[in-house]
Protein backbone atom coordinates (compact mmCIF):
# COMPACT_ATOMS: atom_id res chain seq x y z
CA UNK A 1 0.00 0.00 0.00
CA UNK A 2 1.38 3.26 -1.05
CA UNK A 3 1.18 6.15 2.00
CA UNK A 4 0.69 9.28 0.13
CA UNK A 5 1.29 12.73 2.17
CA UNK A 6 -0.67 15.67 1.29
CA UNK A 7 0.75 19.46 1.80
CA UNK A 8 -2.46 19.88 4.69
CA UNK A 9 -1.23 16.53 6.34
CA UNK A 10 2.36 17.69 6.30
CA UNK A 11 2.18 20.84 7.60
CA UNK A 12 -0.82 19.19 9.95
CA UNK A 13 1.88 17.05 11.34
CA UNK A 14 5.00 19.76 11.73
CA UNK A 15 2.33 21.16 13.78
CA UNK A 16 2.11 18.52 16.12
CA UNK A 17 5.89 17.46 16.56
CA UNK A 18 6.64 21.45 17.02
CA UNK A 19 3.90 21.59 19.56
CA UNK A 20 5.50 18.26 21.04
CA UNK A 21 8.92 19.54 21.25
CA UNK A 22 8.18 22.60 22.79
CA UNK A 23 6.47 20.92 25.55
CA UNK A 24 9.29 18.44 26.31
CA UNK A 25 12.32 18.88 28.52
CA UNK A 26 14.33 19.53 25.52
CA UNK A 27 15.88 22.84 24.97
CA UNK A 28 17.48 24.14 21.93
CA UNK A 29 20.63 25.88 21.82
CA UNK A 30 19.75 29.42 20.83
CA UNK A 31 17.20 29.72 23.22
CA UNK A 32 20.06 28.89 26.15
CA UNK A 33 21.58 31.73 24.54
CA UNK A 34 18.76 34.07 24.49
CA UNK A 35 18.50 33.27 28.05
CA UNK A 36 22.07 33.71 28.87
CA UNK A 37 21.55 37.46 27.30
CA UNK A 38 18.42 38.46 29.29
CA UNK A 39 20.52 37.93 32.23
CA UNK A 40 23.78 39.59 31.83
CA UNK A 41 26.86 38.68 34.62
CA UNK A 42 27.44 41.80 36.95
CA UNK A 43 30.57 43.57 36.38
CA UNK A 44 31.91 45.79 39.01
CA UNK A 45 35.29 47.33 39.14
CA UNK A 46 37.64 48.37 42.36
CA UNK A 47 40.38 49.76 42.94
CA UNK A 48 43.61 48.06 44.71
CA UNK A 49 47.44 48.29 43.72
CA UNK A 50 50.49 46.74 42.28
CA UNK A 51 52.42 45.02 44.76
CA UNK A 52 55.30 43.55 43.20
CA UNK A 53 58.93 44.26 44.57
CA UNK A 54 59.95 47.44 43.13
CA UNK A 55 57.74 49.12 46.14
CA UNK A 56 55.84 51.89 44.33
CA UNK A 57 52.44 50.79 44.72
CA UNK A 58 50.87 51.69 41.68
CA UNK A 59 47.01 52.37 41.24
CA UNK A 60 45.26 49.36 39.79
CA UNK A 61 41.16 48.78 38.65
CA UNK A 62 40.32 46.19 38.48
CA UNK A 63 37.57 44.67 36.42
CA UNK A 64 35.99 42.34 38.07
CA UNK A 65 33.18 39.71 36.22
CA UNK A 66 32.00 36.21 37.88
CA UNK A 67 34.59 36.71 40.73
CA UNK A 68 37.56 36.85 37.98
CA UNK A 69 39.53 39.70 37.15
CA UNK A 70 39.15 40.23 33.42
CA UNK A 71 40.59 43.85 32.77
CA UNK A 72 43.59 45.83 34.18
CA UNK A 73 43.01 49.42 34.12
CA UNK A 74 45.73 52.31 35.48
CA UNK A 75 44.71 55.12 37.33
CA UNK A 76 42.91 57.92 35.27
CA UNK A 77 42.82 60.28 38.00
CA UNK A 78 45.32 63.37 38.57
CA UNK A 79 47.06 65.80 36.18
CA UNK A 80 50.59 65.95 34.92
CA UNK A 81 51.84 68.20 37.80
CA UNK A 82 53.98 65.88 39.82
CA UNK A 83 51.91 65.31 43.87
CA UNK A 84 48.87 65.28 42.10
CA UNK A 85 49.59 62.93 38.87
CA UNK A 86 48.17 60.17 37.23
CA UNK A 87 49.89 56.86 39.01
CA UNK A 88 49.99 54.95 35.83
CA UNK A 89 51.09 51.05 36.52
CA UNK A 90 53.85 50.07 34.09
CA UNK A 91 53.28 46.37 31.86
CA UNK A 92 53.98 44.21 35.24
CA UNK A 93 51.24 46.16 37.08
CA UNK A 94 49.18 45.96 34.09
CA UNK A 95 49.66 42.20 33.44
CA UNK A 96 48.89 41.48 37.06
CA UNK A 97 45.58 39.75 36.02
CA UNK A 98 47.65 36.78 34.45
CA UNK A 99 49.27 36.33 37.96
CA UNK A 100 46.35 36.27 39.37
CA UNK A 101 44.15 33.82 36.89
CA UNK A 102 47.24 31.56 36.67
CA UNK A 103 46.77 28.24 37.61
CA UNK A 104 49.70 27.67 38.85
CA UNK A 105 48.64 30.03 41.98
CA UNK A 106 48.90 28.99 45.22
CA UNK A 107 45.35 29.57 46.76
CA UNK A 108 45.56 26.83 49.58
CA UNK A 109 48.38 25.66 52.22
CA UNK A 110 50.34 22.74 50.14
CA UNK A 111 52.73 20.35 51.97
CA UNK A 112 55.44 18.43 50.68
CA UNK A 113 55.47 14.64 50.24
CA UNK A 114 58.51 13.79 48.49
CA UNK A 115 61.95 14.75 48.59
CA UNK A 116 63.25 18.47 48.76
CA UNK A 117 63.32 19.07 44.64
CA UNK A 118 61.01 16.83 43.73
CA UNK A 119 58.03 19.01 43.25
CA UNK A 120 55.54 16.54 45.14
CA UNK A 121 53.02 18.57 47.39
CA UNK A 122 50.01 17.45 48.24
CA UNK A 123 46.74 19.99 49.76
CA UNK A 124 46.34 20.24 53.00
CA UNK A 125 43.69 22.49 55.12
CA UNK A 126 44.37 25.61 57.36
CA UNK A 127 43.98 23.98 60.60
CA UNK A 128 47.03 21.52 60.11
CA UNK A 129 49.17 24.30 58.33
CA UNK A 130 49.27 26.35 61.55
CA UNK A 131 49.36 23.42 63.48
CA UNK A 132 52.72 22.15 62.11
CA UNK A 133 54.00 25.35 61.87
CA UNK A 134 53.15 26.11 65.86
CA UNK A 135 54.26 22.52 66.96
CA UNK A 136 57.45 22.95 64.47
CA UNK A 137 58.56 26.89 65.79
CA UNK A 138 57.34 25.43 69.87
CA UNK A 139 60.34 22.23 68.87
CA UNK A 140 62.74 24.65 67.54
CA UNK A 141 62.51 27.36 70.16
CA UNK A 142 63.05 24.68 72.59
CA UNK A 143 65.49 22.28 71.71
CA UNK A 144 68.15 25.15 70.16
CA UNK A 145 67.08 28.44 71.15
CA UNK A 146 65.41 31.57 69.67
CA UNK A 147 68.93 32.45 67.65
CA UNK A 148 67.75 29.76 65.47
CA UNK A 149 64.87 31.07 64.11
CA UNK A 150 65.46 33.78 61.29
CA UNK A 151 62.84 35.62 60.05
CA UNK A 152 63.45 37.19 56.19
CA UNK A 153 61.05 39.10 53.75
CA UNK A 154 61.29 37.75 50.07
CA UNK A 155 57.59 36.87 48.83
CA UNK A 156 58.14 38.42 45.50
CA UNK A 157 55.02 40.58 47.12
CA UNK A 158 57.21 43.36 48.25
CA UNK A 159 53.90 45.44 49.14
CA UNK A 160 52.36 42.35 51.39
CA UNK A 161 56.11 42.35 53.55
CA UNK A 162 56.17 45.92 54.14
CA UNK A 163 52.08 46.26 55.15
CA UNK A 164 52.43 43.02 56.80
CA UNK A 165 55.55 42.36 58.42
CA UNK A 166 55.03 43.82 61.62
CA UNK A 167 52.77 40.98 62.16
CA UNK A 168 55.45 37.87 62.64
CA UNK A 169 58.29 40.41 64.19
CA UNK A 170 55.64 41.34 66.85
CA UNK A 171 54.94 37.66 67.95
CA UNK A 172 58.64 36.48 67.30
CA UNK A 173 59.66 39.26 69.74
CA UNK A 174 57.42 37.96 71.84
CA UNK A 175 58.23 34.60 71.86
CA UNK A 176 61.76 35.90 73.00
CA UNK A 177 62.71 37.51 70.03
CA UNK A 178 64.74 36.06 66.41
CA UNK A 179 67.57 36.26 64.25
CA UNK A 180 67.47 38.89 61.74
CA UNK A 181 69.42 40.48 58.92
CA UNK A 182 70.95 43.78 58.87
CA UNK A 183 69.57 46.83 56.10
CA UNK A 184 67.62 44.78 53.67
CA UNK A 185 68.70 42.93 50.23
CA UNK A 186 67.95 45.81 48.31
CA UNK A 187 69.53 48.59 50.18
CA UNK A 188 72.25 47.63 52.54
CA UNK A 189 75.38 48.23 50.87
CA UNK A 190 73.89 51.90 50.73
CA UNK A 191 72.98 51.77 54.33
CA UNK A 192 76.48 51.07 55.17
CA UNK A 193 78.25 53.58 53.01
CA UNK A 194 76.05 56.59 53.05
CA UNK A 195 77.21 57.92 56.00
CA UNK A 196 80.86 57.86 55.19
CA UNK A 197 79.68 59.79 52.41
CA UNK A 198 77.33 62.35 53.66
CA UNK A 199 78.04 61.60 57.48
CA UNK A 200 74.30 60.67 57.73
CA UNK A 201 72.05 57.58 56.60
CA UNK A 202 69.49 59.89 54.60
CA UNK A 203 70.24 61.56 51.82
CA UNK A 204 68.40 64.15 49.71
CA UNK A 205 64.99 63.35 48.19
CA UNK A 206 65.00 63.09 44.30
CA UNK A 207 63.02 66.62 43.69
CA UNK A 208 66.22 68.27 45.44
CA UNK A 209 67.75 67.17 41.80
CA UNK A 210 65.75 70.46 40.39
CA UNK A 211 68.55 72.52 42.93
CA UNK A 212 71.55 71.01 41.19
CA UNK A 213 73.74 70.62 38.03
CA UNK A 214 74.61 67.07 38.10
CA UNK A 215 73.25 63.65 39.13
CA UNK A 216 75.30 60.87 39.62
CA UNK A 217 73.79 57.45 39.87
CA UNK A 218 75.85 54.24 41.01
CA UNK A 219 74.33 51.12 39.99
CA UNK A 220 71.02 52.99 40.17
CA UNK A 221 68.41 52.10 37.12
CA UNK A 222 64.79 53.57 37.99
CA UNK A 223 64.16 53.70 34.34
CA UNK A 224 64.07 49.64 34.74
CA UNK A 225 62.94 49.26 38.42
CA UNK A 226 60.89 52.10 38.67
CA UNK A 227 59.57 53.24 34.94
CA UNK A 228 55.90 53.57 36.27
CA UNK A 229 53.72 56.37 38.06
CA UNK A 230 54.56 55.37 41.13
CA UNK A 231 58.70 55.22 41.36
CA UNK A 232 61.28 57.75 40.76
CA UNK A 233 61.72 58.18 37.26
CA UNK A 234 59.24 60.26 36.42
CA UNK A 235 59.90 62.09 39.30
CA UNK A 236 63.50 62.56 38.81
CA UNK A 237 63.39 63.40 35.06
CA UNK A 238 60.75 66.47 35.73
CA UNK A 239 63.25 67.56 38.07
CA UNK A 240 65.97 67.81 35.87
CA UNK A 241 63.54 69.61 32.92
CA UNK A 242 63.14 72.10 35.56
CA UNK A 243 67.48 71.90 36.85
CA UNK A 244 68.75 70.68 33.11
CA UNK A 245 71.19 68.73 35.29
CA UNK A 246 73.55 66.70 33.57
CA UNK A 247 73.30 63.11 34.62
CA UNK A 248 76.14 60.21 34.89
CA UNK A 249 75.17 56.47 35.21
CA UNK A 250 77.98 54.40 36.49
CA UNK A 251 76.99 50.85 35.59
CA UNK A 252 78.28 47.72 33.95
CA UNK A 253 75.31 47.65 31.28
CA UNK A 254 74.18 50.30 28.67
CA UNK A 255 70.81 50.59 30.34
CA UNK A 256 67.50 52.51 29.96
CA UNK A 257 68.47 55.42 32.17
CA UNK A 258 72.01 55.79 30.90
CA UNK A 259 70.59 55.85 27.83
CA UNK A 260 68.12 58.23 28.72
CA UNK A 261 71.29 60.27 30.14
Amino acid sequence: MKAEISRRSLMKTSALGSLALASSAFTLPFSQMVRAAEAPVEEKAVWSSCTVNCGSRCLLRLHVKDDTVYWVESDTTGDDVYGNHQVRACLRGRSIRRRMNHPDRLKYPMKRVGKRGEGKFERISWDEALDTISDNLRRILKDYGNEAVHVLYGTGVDGGNITNSNVPYRLMNSCGGFLSRYGSYSTAQISAAMSYMFGANDGNSPDDIANTKLVVMFGNNPAETRMSGGGVTYYVEQARERSNARMIVIDPRYNDTAAGA
